[in-house]
């Protein structure tokens, strides 16, 4: 704080975005920009020199907060500004698996020609990106991965493969899309159960066509 000569008053000197960056230690005000797209303010504070790999308490970068709301306009700057696009926060998520479980395709695409490597596996449940875009009938999604050498047949802890996390949820068109590629239809989970049973269980008729016709068997 300042005195004014003239009158003794005290005066606060004007910050810039990056000083109170700096000044308050708010990395926060960096994630808070990023994941709610606001491109501006998050060009101030990296020009300001804010580090784009630094993580909240959660580990999380800003990378991954616009990634997870699809922030594509931020997610380019952040690349471009080396944010590192394989970064895993604590429960073993990256940016590539959050922009896949929000859908965002075109993110998707981004990180993967950023380098992000496609078939990456969560810390904790081991799936990886193809899986929960299958999971949510993330059609573009599963293109652009599969289009990158995602592996089909990978399967998480519970030993749950792609064509089984969309089969069980209804997902014809991701079902379509995975049985293009020749996954193996016969691999069964740590339940004994196969995507052609779990079909049928949640009674996906037209989906347990579509397996059988591809050589799955009861």
């Amino acid at each position: 704080m300042l005195k004014s000569p003239a009158h003794g008053k005290i005066v606060l000197p004007v910050l810039s975005v990056a000083a109170l960056f700096f000044i308050g230690g708010c990395a926060a005000t960096l994630y808070t920009a990023a994941q709610h797209g606001d491109s501006a303010t998050v060009r101030s504070l990296v020009a300001g020199g804010a580090d784009v790999n630094a993580h909240d308490d959660d580990g999380r970068t800003a990378l991954m907060l616009a990634a997870r709301q699809g922030r594509g306009a931020v997610v380019r700057m952040l690349l471009a500004d080396g944010a590192e696009v394989n970064a895993k926060d604590t429960y073993g998520t990256t940016a590539l698996l959050e922009a896949s479980i929000g859908g965002y395709a075109a993110v998707v695409k981004m990180l993967l020609d950023a380098g992000a490597d496609v078939n990456i596996t969560e810390d904790f449940r081991g799936v990886t990106p193809l899986m929960v875009a299958a999971k949510k009938g993330s059609d573009a999604c599963i293109r652009n991965l599969l289009g990158a050498g995602a592996s089909v047949n990978d399967a998480d802890s519970a030993g749950t493969t792609a064509l089984m996390g969309a089969s069980m949820n209804g997902h014809e068109g991701a079902v379509r899309l995975l049985l293009a590629v020749g996954p193996d239809v016969t691999v069964k989970n740590h339940r004994g159960g196969t995507a052609l049973s779990l079909a049928s269980r949640y009674g996906y008729e037209e989906i347990a066509k579509l397996l059988r016709k591809a050589g799955a068997t009861e």
